[in-house]
C-alpha cells in the first residue's frame, strides 16, 4: 500500500469514534489517535502468524520511531502460552 488508509469508526465499547490509519496490508500496522482526557496515540503491529518476522518488527519500529514514539517505549511482547489455536 503506497497511502496510508484513515478511516473513523464507532467504538461501542469506549463509546466513541476513533480515527485509525491502515499503513501496511500484509500485515497490520495500525496507527489509532485518541482524544478522551488527553490525547493518546498507539502504533500497534498485527501479523498472520504467531512469530513476525525481523524485518517487519525493525519496519515498525522505524515507522513509530518516525511518528515520535521513543524506542524505550516500543514493546515487542513474547507470544502468550495459553492462547487458544488458530482456526480458519
Amino acid at each position: 500500500m503506497s497511502v496510508p488508509v484513515v478511516f473513523n469508526y464507532y467504538s461501542a465499547r469506549h463509546r466513541r469514534v476513533k480515527d485509525v490509519t491502515v499503513v501496511d496490508t500484509n500485515y497490520a500496522l495500525v496507527l489509532k489517535h485518541k482524544k478522551v482526557n488527553k490525547e493518546y496515540t498507539q502504533a500497534s503491529l498485527y501479523g498472520r502468524t504467531m512469530k513476525l518476522r525481523v524485518d517487519l518488527i525493525k519496519k515498525f519500529r522505524a515507522y513509530a520511531t518516525g511518528r515520535g514514539f521513543f524506542k524505550d517505549s516500543i514493546l515487542t511482547p513474547p507470544p502468550a502460552d495459553d492462547c487458544p489455536p488458530l482456526t480458519d
